[in-house]
This record gives C-alpha cells, sequence and structure tokens, in this order.
C-alpha cells in the first residue's frame, strides 16, 4: 500500500482507527536485526488483532455501503458504533447487558447460531417507491414508513387504509409511506394480487404459507426491503391491517421521543406495552413451549398491532436476528427478545445496557385503536376518523 492510500483509509476511519495504523506503519518502517524484525511482525500481529477486536466491540466505527431500489450509492457510517464510541464513561459495573444478566441469552430460542439466516427471495416488491429523500416537496420534517401485515384475503382492509390513514402521504409535515407484507394463499383466483400490485405497487409478498405462525418472517421481509430502500433517519413502523391509528397521536409520540436526542428513536409501543409471561397452554396460537423458552416472563415488549422505531435500530434488530432462530411470537421476537440481543452485541447503543428496557420507550399506548378482525367496526371507525377530522 502506498503512503497516499494509507492516509486515505486512515482519514475515513477516523482518530482511534488513525492512531492504529499509524503505529502499524511506523513500526513496518523500522530499519531492524533479524531478531527485531521478528519482534516488529509480531507487533504488527498484535495491532491487527486489537483492530479487529476494537471494531467488534463498538471503539471503531463501521462502514456501510448500499444501494437503493434506484441505483444510488450510500456511504455511512453506523450510527451505532459512533454513539457506543461516546458511551465509554459508562461503569464497568454496568457493562455486563440484561440479555446477559437475566438469563436471556441462556434460553434455546436465542442461542446464537454459527452462521446466518438467509434472505428472503421476494415474490414481487413495490418497483417505483423509493424512501431515501428526507423531505417530501420541501414540506416534511421527517418521515415514516409502515410495512402493514395482511394477508391476501383481505383486499377490502387494504383498500380501506389506502383510502383512510394510508392516504395520508403528506399530513401534520410528515411524510408517510405504506406498504403491505403478504403470504402466499392459493385458494385465492390467480392473478388477484398481481393486479393488485399493478394497480397500486405497494406489496410485498414472500413465498411462504399464509399463516400465524409465519408473521414474523413477513415482519423480517419487510425489514429486508427496508434496509435496502429506506434511509437511516426514517422511522419505521410495523402495523397490523385491523389497527385503526390516530396520525396526529402517533406523530407526536414519535416527535416526543426525537426530541430527547439520544441518537435514534427507540421502540416505541404506540398500541400496548406489554409484560406477560410465556403462555404454556398449546391450545393458544401463542404457545411456546418450557423446552425453547425456559424462562417465566418476557422483557417488556409492545403488541405487534402498530409500533415504530429508527430504521437503524429496525437495520440492527434485523442483523441480529440473522444469528437467531426464528421465533413466531413476533411482537416478542423482535421488541423484546432481539432488541436486547443487538443491545448486547453491541449494535444498539444504551447508556445502561444492564436496563432491561434499553431501546425501549416508555410510551405504553394510547394513540392506536383495534377492530380485533370486526370489518364493520373497523370500517366504520376509520371513515369516521379520517372523514370527519379533515
Amino acid at each position: 500500500m502506498s503512503t497516499s492510500e494509507l492516509k486515505d483509509v486512515v482519514h475515513s476511519v477516523g482518530r482511534s482507527t488513525r492512531l492504529i495504523l499509524y503505529g502499524m506503519r511506523l513500526i513496518y518502517t523500522m530499519r531492524l536485526g533479524k531478531i527485531y524484525r521478528k519482534l516488529r511482525s509480531l507487533a504488527i500481529a498484535a495491532l491487527a488483532i486489537y483492530f479487529v477486536i476494537a471494531i467488534r466491540q463498538g471503539l471503531v466505527p463501521e462502514i456501510t455501503i448500499r444501494t437503493t431500489n434506484h441505483g444510488a450509492i450510500h456511504t455511512e457510517h453506523n450510527k451505532s458504533w459512533s454513539v457506543a464510541l461516546k458511551e465509554k464513561y459508562i461503569p464497568k459495573s454496568s457493562r455486563k447487558s440484561s440479555f446477559s444478566l437475566m438469563g436471556f441469552a441462556k434460553v434455546s430460542l436465542m442461542e446464537r447460531q454459527r452462521y446466518p439466516r438467509h434472505d428472503f427471495q421476494l415474490v414481487m416488491s413495490p418497483k417505483n417507491i423509493s424512501c431515501v429523500d428526507q423531505t417530501y416537496d420541501d414540506q416534511a420534517s421527517w418521515s415514516m414508513i409502515v410495512f402493514v401485515k395482511s394477508e391476501p384475503k383481505n383486499i377490502e382492509r387494504r383498500e380501506l387504509i389506502r383510502n383512510t390513514w394510508g392516504k395520508r402521504d403528506l399530513y401534520r409535515q410528515v411524510r408517510l409511506i405504506t406498504l403491505f407484507v403478504l403470504g402466499i394463499d392459493d385458494s385465492l383466483t390467480d392473478g388477484m394480487i398481481a393486479k393488485e400490485q399493478l394497480n397500486h405497487d405497494d406489496l410485498i409478498q414472500i413465498n411462504l404459507t399464509e399463516i400465524y405462525r409465519n408473521v414474523g418472517y413477513k415482519v423480517l421481509a419487510g425489514m429486508q426491503w427496508m434496509e435496502i430502500n429506506c434511509d437511516q433517519h426514517w422511522i419505521y413502523a410495523s402495523a397490523d391491517d385491523d389497527m385503526i391509528p390516530r396520525l396526529d397521536r402517533v406523530y407526536r409520540e414519535v416527535e416526543n421521543e426525537m426530541a430527547k436526542k439520544i441518537g435514534y428513536v427507540p421502540i416505541i409501543c404506540h398500541f400496548k406495552w406489554r409484560d406477560n409471561s410465556p403462555s404454556r397452554d398449546n391450545t393458544t396460537k401463542n404457545h411456546v413451549s418450557a423446552d425453547h423458552y425456559s424462562l417465566d416472563i418476557y422483557p417488556n415488549f409492545c403488541s405487534g398491532g402498530f409500533y415504530s422505531m429508527s430504521v437503524s435500530v429496525a437495520s440492527a434488530i434485523l442483523k441480529i436476528s440473522r444469528y437467531h432462530k426464528y421465533f413466531y411470537n413476533d411482537d416478542v421476537w423482535f421488541t423484546a427478545l432481539l432488541r436486547l440481543s443487538a443491545v448486547d452485541a453491541g449494535l444498539l447503543a444504551c447508556r445502561n445496557i444492564s436496563d432491561a428496557n434499553c431501546g425501549l420507550s416508555q410510551v405504553r399506548g394510547a394513540s392506536v385503536d383495534h377492530a380485533d378482525g370486526n370489518d364493520s367496526y373497523l370500517r366504520s371507525h376509520m371513515r369516521h376518523i379520517y372523514l370527519s377530522d379533515g
């Protein structure tokens, strides 16, 4: 490597990395005898090992290069690493994360896998939607993308969302994009979903059968699309298709977290904050055996009905999820277990990583109503809210 190339690398990776690389260069260029050359080689090897450890511990910012669906290339520092650098003043007594302290790391379900899970091959995805630009006609102060979990047969619900809250692509100075994530339903007439996609270009479909225990895969598919197509400063949200959000309240809760200026928006439970214990009743849809999850309590989590977070937080959760076994109870998995695993891995910065609520907002959910599958209730309330307030 030439001197100019070395300077370019040193400039790009930051002050701590600069000191390490200059140290390696100084040792390498010293004119020494045979014995000292061997010592020099050992010193370079030691510095290289320290460099790798420093990256893994969050002492060196990670550089991410990615492309959007429009081919634009973005090079950026992962914010979680730079924030972690600022957290070095945390007392050593609190360095051990709650993921380890409370025994979640030893649960069979949460054992980290050696090799990452493969990403999904999407059957269909939007062609002309982008969440890269921050503003919408220079009128938006921030932007949100909502991934709505929907069954293929729920065509009427999706149309209702498009004509009510999903229609408000610019509302109260917030840009909104709404996408629907579906599985496969062989009972539908061929071409129905393809025709819907042709008309609206807002569907993401994965090649998995539409059953309850595949809901978490649908969340992963939405995050996967987000990781490729969305800027880190956007707000990611996950919702069910029978939820009735009051966008003004949802936006206010997000803005209250933004005002705290901690570097990201933590997970906000817009519908419900929960502290349930795992169900051992095998007749319930959320049943989990003690073999898979041996503890008697879950960490605090959000109901999957409607929650949000920074895209950077969702990216950290997606990244760590690839090294864990799949868990169908998606709200517990994403907003509790994977959240704490991401903190433990250094992907999500927190002032006190031993706090089990690290990365979770204290908002207890008061901005979203639930139709609970009652389509008549859903229609009447959605139209009342979004036709009466303009």
